[in-house]
């Protein structure tokens, strides 16, 4: 089977070969972000939906929805009453009529809930496209979806993604979530798409913090000891780390327990919520510094919520809280946040070589990414930083709307803005060409996620990654546990192809 004739554009052998295997059964594709995936995508579209079949293309954002939009109906040659971009904002009637037309890309949620009321069918469907394919485990809607697909359709599923992960049985539940038949996997090794890939510089910048801050961690550390230690002596929690994620999901348990057999167990769990809010202020203050650790502590202290007065009542019975407030002014007044300065080092640094450099500041709070911005606005002239966040209001602070999403990145684009400060919403996918430097405010310690801020750079051209970190915090824990991740997840892959040659194509 072959690329049908006048596709829009020049394709490369190594797409071309990946995209007339995944015509012929499910394929799950692994390619490095920037070579191409939605290229692939669309010429095996073209391949297998003939003259009358429909193709869905789902991707997990409303940003992500809006660049397929525009990206398919390039590649599949559609005029705009043969394709629909259709997401949860989109009304219902609209949607029903959308759902008609030869392509729809959507996000999956939505799919997931028409496909509930009957407001479309995947008989007729002759391509499923499943975009970040590394979400397809457990609930996520691509794993109903990708069911009820091949319930119903005889048509083929082409699944994408940089990075599934170093975990091998979430691997495997990926492939069987979405029904693979065959795994295509290349990285920047290979030599048919070694000539694509652009060098990228990766610098780890270790920062000293003020002695201070160092001083505040060690009592929180000893504090949240403290508020642990009658959790140790429960017969729950034995055998097991006291992280986050244990003390959030002992919540629910601990509560049933307490209202079946246990009512002591009623006076447990507000020392869970304050351990794991209390977790959260350390992660604050480890890796994005004082000012933001007092502020997140304050929001408790201030908070007229019952669970968050109870926490506020169980910091303030340990003697050394009242010493760590005593260190607010001292901490936020002696550290001026390390970090913001590198970060405008770094700016300047790129702006003053090439007036055209564009960069990315990935931070991985919301909060960080409006004070980051600021504090570059404030002190690089010309108003060059604009931050870029998700639609969900939160915690206080507003969201975007998808019209001004699309207007920043329009703005970064185009060079009307040279930085952009941005959370998770701009990791995954995101067409942003040219972008010279990517900064990590934070390391991260998942594997995808590393290698997702990575791929914004080194498409066009060489760039450059700067990892910031503070020494002595969580900062270089996480750090290596990506780097351990992303080394675990090639060796996996490569190890599960040669397992079964049959099924793998490298």
């Amino acid at each position: 089977m072959k690329i049908p004739q006048g596709f829009p554009i020049t394709l490369r052998k190594y797409q071309i070969s990946i995209a007339e295997k995944a015509a012929l059964k499910n394929t799950l594709v692994v390619l490095p972000t920037g070579l191409g995936k939605t290229v692939i995508a669309a010429a095996v579209v073209l391949q297998v939906f003939g003259s009358d079949g429909r193709a869905i293309i789902m991707a997990p954002t409303r940003p992500l929805v809006q660049q397929h939009l525009k990206e398919f109906q390039k590649l599949l040659m559609l005029n705009d009453h043969q394709i629909s971009g259709i997401s949860g904002h989109t009304g219902v009637k609209e949607r029903i009529d959308l759902w008609k037309r030869r392509v729809a890309v959507c996000t999956p949620q939505v799919l997931q809930n028409d496909l509930k009321s009957g407001y479309v069918k995947l008989d007729d469907v002759s391509c499923l496209v499943i975009d970040e394919a590394h979400r397809a485990v457990g609930n996520y809607a691509y794993v109903d979806i990708s069911r009820k697909f091949m319930e119903k359709s005889s048509g083929i599923i082409i699944a994408l993604t940089a990075s599934p992960g170093s975990d091998a049985s979430k691997f495997q539940d990926i492939k069987n979530s979405l029904g693979i038949e065959q795994v295509i996997i290349k990285d920047e090794s290979d030599p048919d798409i070694k000539e694509y890939v652009q060098d990228v510089k990766i610098t780890v910048t270790k920062i000293a913090r003020p002695e201070v801050s160092k001083i505040v961690q060690l009592n929180c550390e000893r504090i949240l000891l403290n508020l642990k230690s009658p959790l140790m002596e429960l017969e729950y929690f034995k055998g097991r780390k006291l992280n986050r994620s244990t003390l959030a999901q002992s919540i629910p348990v601990l509560s049933d327990m307490a209202k079946n057999n246990d009512g002591s167990l009623f006076r447990i769990i507000p020392r869970v919520s304050a351990s794991i809010r209390l977790d959260t202020a350390l992660e604050y203050l480890e890796t994005q510094g004082s000012e933001m650790f007092f502020e997140y502590i304050d929001s408790i202290l201030q908070s007229e919520e019952k669970t968050m007065i109870r926490t506020a009542e169980l910091f303030r019975a340990d003697p050394l809280f009242n010493a760590l407030l005593d260190l607010k002014e001292e901490a936020i007044s002696s550290e001026e946040n390390p970090k913001m300065k590198v970060v405008l080092r770094l700016c300047r640094e790129a702006l003053e070589s090439s007036g055209d450099s564009k960069i990315i500041v990935f931070t991985h709070f919301r909060k960080t990414s409006v004070k980051l911005t600021n504090f570059l606005n404030e002190n690089i002239a010309g108003m060059p930083a604009v931050s870029f966040v998700g639609q969900s209001r939160r915690s206080g602070l507003g969201g975007m709307s998808q019209s001004e999403q699309h207007m920043v990145l329009d703005d970064f684009r185009n060079g009307k803005k040279k930085i952009l400060v941005a959370t998770s919403v701009a990791e995954e996918g995101l067409d942003i060409p040219q972008t010279d430097e990517v900064i990590f405010f934070e390391p991260v310690p998942s594997d995808i996620r590393s290698i997702q801020r990575r791929g914004r750079t080194g498409r066009i051209r060489s760039g450059q990654v700067h990892i910031l970190t503070y020494e002595g915090t969580r900062d270089i824990g996480y750090l290596y546990s990506s780097q351990r991740k992303e080394q675990n997840m090639k060796k996996m892959m490569r190890s599960d192809g040669r397992k079964k040659n049959d099924l793998y194509s490298f």
